[in-house]
């Protein structure tokens, strides 16, 4: 059983979610969550995300801040199962050219060597730009959260996940920058 799809980005209710989900008569064996640069307050039960006022974090590190705060909190409270991170990303728009620039391969790969070990799994959910085609959108590239383009480009992310996939299974060396 996996769940509950957590949405980080606010602190308070991340801890409500976590301590409701793991009372339950059967909580998850796989602890799921997704993580952007956003700041949000309030509760989501009646609103959506995107009627938040929403507060782009300005940390290069935001990612390693929540899976540790979010690490942290799950050890508190006796959960042993794994944690999947199954969406992050730079930036919460579609259509937005820094998802197909180089910027985004790389900072894929830093917040993959940043979250080493706090993560059992990180994903990304939109493989290709076909799930948030847009018809009035004739461009190669379209700045879609994919890896690969509408056509089938592979886009600098793509190339990020095939290096990484290439490390194998044991490390040598890691440092802030380097694995």
């Amino acid at each position: 059983v996996a769940g509950p799809g957590l949405l980080t980005g606010n602190p308070e209710g991340s801890l409500k979610v976590l301590d409701e989900v793991l009372h339950w008569d059967f909580p998850p064996d796989i602890f799921t969550s997704t993580h952007y640069p956003y700041f949000f307050e309030g509760s989501l039960e009646k609103e959506s995300i995107f009627q938040k006022k929403l507060q782009k974090v300005n940390d290069s590190n935001f990612l390693t801040g929540q899976l540790k705060y979010l690490r942290t909190h799950l050890n508190q409270r006796g959960f042993q199962g794994e944690l999947w991170v199954t969406d992050w990303g730079i930036s919460l728009g579609n259509r937005n050219f820094i998802q197909d620039s180089c910027y985004r391969g790389a900072v894929i790969v830093d917040d993959m060597i940043q979250a080493e070990g706090l993560a059992d799994l990180m994903s990304i959910f939109c493989a290709s730009d076909l799930l948030s085609a847009y018809g009035d959108s004739g461009n190669v590239l379209s700045g879609s959260a994919g890896i690969l383009s509408q056509t089938g480009i592979r886009k600098p992310a793509y190339y990020a996940f095939r290096f990484l996939q290439s490390l194998g299974k044991y490390k040598l060396c890691q440092t802030e920058h380097c694995l």
